[in-house]
C-alpha cells in the first residue's frame, strides 16, 4: 500500500494484495485499488502456470476505471484473457480484451463529445528486461513492444490499430547517482466513432 500525488489525479492512496501461491498448482492472484481524487481503479489478475521450460501461463483479469479529471470523464471495465511465455529472450504475450465504457471529452463547462464505446480486440506483447540488481538497478535496460487492433462489426464499434514501443536504459555514473533514459513512441489508426 501507499501514498501517492499525480497531476491528473490528485492525492491518493494505493493498496493491493499479491497471493504468489494460491494452490498446490502454483497459481497465482493479484489484486490492486485505486482511490484518489480524480480516479477510481480496481483490478484483480489470476494465473495459472504451465508445465515446462519456457514459464508459460493462462492470464485471466477483471479491470475497472472511474477517471475524472479537467477534460476528459470516463467509466470502463474490461475483461482479459491471455498467454504468457518466453520466447527468444523475451516475454511474449498473446491476449484478447473487451472494454467497454462511457466518456465525456471537453471542460466541466462544455462538453465536446460524449459517448459509450465497447471494443473486442487481439493484443501482442514482448517485453525483455536485463538488471544487476532488481531492488536498487544500477545497470540495466528495458524494452516493452505492443501491438493491437480492432475490427468494427466484430463487438467493436469502430477499426483502430495501436502500436507502441517503450524502451528504458540505466547507468550507475557514481556510487550515489544514476542516469535514467527512457523513450516511447507510437501511433494509433482510428476510424470515426
Amino acid at each position: 500500500g501507499g501514498l501517492f500525488i499525480g497531476t491528473d489525479t490528485g492525492f491518493g492512496v494505493r493498496g493491493g494484495l499479491e497471493r504468489r501461491w494460491v494452490n498446490r498448482r502454483g497459481h497465482k492472484f493479484k489484486s490492486e485499488l485505486i482511490l484518489a481524487q480524480r480516479l477510481t481503479s480496481a483490478s484483480a489478475l489470476y494465473q495459472i502456470p504451465l508445465p515446462g521450460t519456457d514459464s508459460r501461463a493462462f492470464n485471466f483479469g477483471v479491470n475497472y476505471r472511474d477517471e475524472d479529471t479537467e477534460t476528459t470523464r470516463s467509466k470502463t471495465s474490461s475483461l482479459v484473457a491471455s498467454e504468457t511465455r518466453q520466447w527468444m529472450g523475451f516475454t511474449r504475450t498473446l491476449g484478447l480484451h473487451l472494454q467497454t465504457g462511457d466518456f465525456e471529452i471537453g471542460d466541466r463547462k462544455q462538453v465536446v463529445f460524449r459517448g459509450n464505446s465497447t471494443m473486442l480486440y487481439p493484443q501482442f506483447a514482448l517485453t525483455r528486461k536485463r538488471a544487476d540488481d532488481p531492488l536498487f538497478v544500477r545497470r540495466g535496460y528495458s524494452v516493452n513492444l505492443l501491438a493491437r487492433a480492432a475490427a468494427e462489426g466484430v463487438l467493436s464499434d469502430t477499426n483502430f490499430v495501436q502500436v507502441r514501443g517503450d524502451v528504458k536504459w540505466i547507468r550507475q555514473l557514481e556510487r550515489r547517482h544514476r542516469l535514467i533514459l527512457r523513450g516511447t513512441v507510437g501511433m494509433s489508426w482510428v476510424d470515426d466513432f
